[in-house]
């Protein structure tokens, strides 16, 4: 029995979700180019918006990152990952491509920008910055966002920075029921992710992965009965909500 969830375990969720929601995540090609490999993760400093993106790499023109980051949520969700030289050199770009949405449906603007890796002195994660007004930043960096040394345009973590600029009331109005990385999050996630709505929807873009969705579904319920979760009932598909 598992007495605790590795912290690697909710982002496993959500990556499992974003693979669910988006019909399927592309696999990331082999040829890159020489040096260190370091996660992506990414920090959205939005309170009122969701963001979906994907990250691609200029210099191969393959997908190198991308996750669905709900509002004031990150950093946290290390994912695999960008290859850079050991001393920073100038021209390494990254395409951001991502769109916005509520806790419902993302918007039907979507948004790109080509952005060149800022100096870095020793090569460390890829962070993507998703501010207001449809303004992304990304940075490389050994330290998260509020550490000592962190370089982002923000210094302060995603929670914190929106309490000081726009107070907290005005801060929760698109903070989930439970705890972003909780169980009982997760367990959210997955029962609206395997809602027949949601997965008649990914079938009809996507056919060939229906089968494939289903079995995704089945897999996510039996981790989270494993997970310490205060009601295991939340597991179930057809959980009902307390209003």
């Amino acid at each position: 029995m598992i007495s605790h969830i590795p912290p690697a375990v909710p982002f496993l969720m959500r990556s499992l979700m974003c693979c669910l929601l988006l019909a399927g995540c592309e696999p990331v090609a082999s040829s890159k180019p020489a040096g260190v490999a370091v996660s992506v993760d990414a920090v959205n400093y939005m309170h009122d918006w969701v963001v979906q993106y994907t990250l691609t790499d200029l210099r191969t023109n393959e997908p190198v990152g991308g996750a669905i980051v709900g509002a004031l949520e990150g950093p946290g969700g290390k994912g695999c990952c960008v290859t850079l030289p050991e001393r920073w050199q100038p021209g390494i770009k990254l395409r951001v491509a991502w769109e916005e949405g509520d806790m419902e449906n993302m918007k039907p603007e979507k948004y790109q920008r080509d952005l060149e890796l800022p100096r870095y002195e020793v090569p460390g994660d890829v962070y993507v910055l998703f501010y207001p007004a449809q303004q992304v930043e990304v940075r490389v960096s050994a330290v998260e966002p509020g550490q000592p040394g962190w370089a982002g345009r923000i210094k302060l973590p995603a929670w914190p920075a929106c309490v000081q600029r726009l107070g907290e009331k005005t801060c929760r109005k698109m903070m989930p029921k439970y705890a972003i990385g909780s169980p009982e999050y997760d367990a959210y996630s997955m029962r609206k992710g395997c809602t027949p709505e949601a997965l008649a929807k990914t079938d009809k873009e996507f056919p060939h992965l229906k089968q494939a969705n289903r079995d995704a579904c089945v897999e996510m319920q039996k981790m989270c009965k494993e997970w310490v979760i205060k009601d295991k009932e939340m597991c179930e598909f057809d959980y009902k909500e307390e209003t």
